[in-house]
């Protein structure tokens, strides 16, 4: 589509005029996606392209979308997230996701993806962050993941091996809200046995 063009050429004026477009005579579809299931927002995720973002969720890009593969915005902005450049990694990615935790993003287990790839976000990107953000961090970094959270990735990992995770979790016998939750692939280690550090499930 054109915001999808407009997206991944990073032309933010574009956006807006397409988005106006889009919302006064029905000319776009914001969450338009393509052959993979990606959106726009998808796109500006990947490329880290903060403006573009903000003016997507101005418009009512859903925050939260997955593609094919269970990926949402928050997924593909941080899932390439390098433990050997880690804060330059982080540096790059920080402000598109408090740019997405401000739109009400489904955080994933963003806490302990940071934990297993580094020491966690330092002070000198958090000063930037917002007082919202901050509270929210300092409070997920002092306990352990919720118990929804974590059954959530139990499930995918384990569903996921089967087959499709979109696939799969349709056919499980659960709440139309609750598939969709489930849907929101999380952050996985390299080890695929390594569940989390707050649990002893056994992976065999």
């Amino acid at each position: 589509t054109p915001v999808y063009k407009a997206a991944f050429h990073g032309r933010p004026s574009l956006i807006e005029l397409l988005s106006k477009a889009g919302m006064n005579e029905r000319l776009i579809v914001i969450n338009m996606k393509d052959k993979s299931g990606q959106a726009p927002i998808h796109v500006a995720a990947h490329w880290k392209l903060v403006d573009i973002l903000r003016m997507l969720l101005k418009a009512k890009s859903d925050v939260n979308i997955a593609d094919h593969m269970g990926r949402t915005p928050l997924y593909i902005c941080v899932s390439s997230l390098s433990t050997k450049l880690y804060f330059e990694d982080l540096r790059h990615q920080f402000m598109c996701i408090v740019t997405l935790f401000s739109a009400d993003s489904d955080m994933l287990n963003l806490i302990e993806w940071l934990q297993i790839k580094g020491p966690g976000i330092p002070q000198c990107l958090l000063r930037d962050a917002g007082p919202d953000f901050q509270r929210w961090y300092a409070m997920q970094i002092s306990r352990p993941p919720t118990l929804k959270n974590m059954c959530r990735k139990v499930i995918q990992m384990r569903v996921g091996r089967r087959g499709n995770l979109i696939k799969m979790c349709d056919k499980l016998p659960l709440p139309p809200s609750l598939r969709l939750y489930l849907k929101r692939k999380q952050f996985y280690h390299e080890d695929r046995t390594h569940y989390m550090r707050y649990s002893s499930t056994d992976s065999s």
